[in-house]
């Protein structure tokens, strides 16, 4: 198996066994991946006790309000680029930061404004054509490491911000998540009846 198979594989795995970990937990609803309702308290006490992680959840506050502002990337930049990963890496990393950073700084202080942003990104970039650049390899990529981005960010984001989703939100963020991220992933790295690598 190739290295970046074996990776692909990796990934999917952790993402399941994380799912799973929480439903054998009784986390039956969200958040369960990574800032469960556990893990947030326990935060909060850290923070209470430690200065020095007091001072580390400040600077992802100033972080997450920076972001409020930040201008999401337009597709016609991101489908405008050449090469492997065309210019995808900007929207996806800024997916990925703000998945975590957002998802994060509204599960610690309930500020609606994290969430809206976070919301607003997802639906934003689930606009797009696609998450990967287009390399120009034959058979055509439909996935590379700017796809694994959008998904962590997805991942993320959806997970933290459930409760504040509409149920037609909902189904548009995850219906990008398995049309944009999952299926070519699973696709062109392991199903063996498409797979290109």
């Amino acid at each position: 198996m190739s290295t970046q198979r074996f990776l692909v594989l990796g990934v999917i795995v952790l993402v399941a066994n994380a799912v799973c970990e929480g439903a054998e937990a009784g986390l039956k609803q969200a958040p369960r991946l990574l800032y469960t309702n556990d893990r947030v308290e326990a935060l909060r006490g850290r923070m209470a006790a430690d200065p020095a992680v007091r001072k580390r959840w400040e600077a992802v506050v100033r972080r997450a309000n920076a972001m409020l502002d930040d201008e999401l990337v337009s597709k016609e930049y991101a489908e405008g680029g050449t090469g492997q990963h065309g210019n995808y890496g900007r929207p996806s990393s800024q997916m990925a930061q703000m998945g975590q950073t957002l998802g994060l700084a509204f599960r610690m202080t309930g500020d609606a404004r994290y969430a809206e942003k976070l919301k607003s990104a997802m639906l934003h970039y689930a606009a797009y054509q696609r998450w990967a650049g287009d390399g120009g390899h034959t058979p055509r990529w439909n996935s590379e490491l700017n796809t694994a981005r959008f998904c962590y960010g997805y991942a993320v984001g959806y997970d933290c911000i459930y409760d504040v989703l509409s149920a037609d939100e909902r189904k548009d963020i995850a219906g990008a998540l398995v049309r944009l991220g999952i299926e070519p992933t699973l696709n062109d790295w392991i199903l063996g009846d498409k797979r290109i690598h």
